[in-house]
């Protein structure tokens, strides 16, 4: 929640921020990421859906005690981005690390000072959101 106040506070204005959003991508399998980066648009609530087939800008997976890396690893390279999502966030709250990946295969490691994600120009303290 700490993570999506941040988004918010600073980028309300330019993304949405949708947590634990269903995702049924073209030619893909299904997935739920932990929170969902779109453009900023107009909603409506008459008219929600239960699964979204629009692919998101980036996707945030927060790595939970009992989830293995790999499973994450596969979601990001496996689903998302042959989708077409242009980073992926992999989240280590133990570690206060936030690994961001790139379609290429390429990421940046982050474990103190400032986060930035070059495929939506988000820029956060880490401080911001891990306690």
């Amino acid at each position: 929640s700490r993570l999506n106040i941040a988004l918010g506070k600073k980028y309300f204005d330019k993304y949405e921020f949708l947590p634990e959003l269903s995702l049924s991508l073209p030619d893909v399998k299904p997935a739920v990421p932990d929170i969902s980066i779109f453009p900023k648009a107009p909603i409506d609530l008459l008219e929600d859906q239960i699964k979204v087939s629009e692919v998101p800008l980036s996707v945030i997976e927060i790595l939970s005690p009992t989830q293995a890396i790999d499973d994450i690893k596969e979601k990001i390279f496996n689903i998302y981005f042959p989708a077409g999502v242009k980073s992926a966030w992999l989240i280590i709250p133990t570690f206060r690390t936030v690994h961001i990946f790139s379609p290429d295969k390429t990421y940046t490691t982050f474990n103190s000072g400032t986060l930035h994600d070059p495929a939506t120009d988000i820029s956060l303290e880490l401080d911001d959101f891990f306690p």
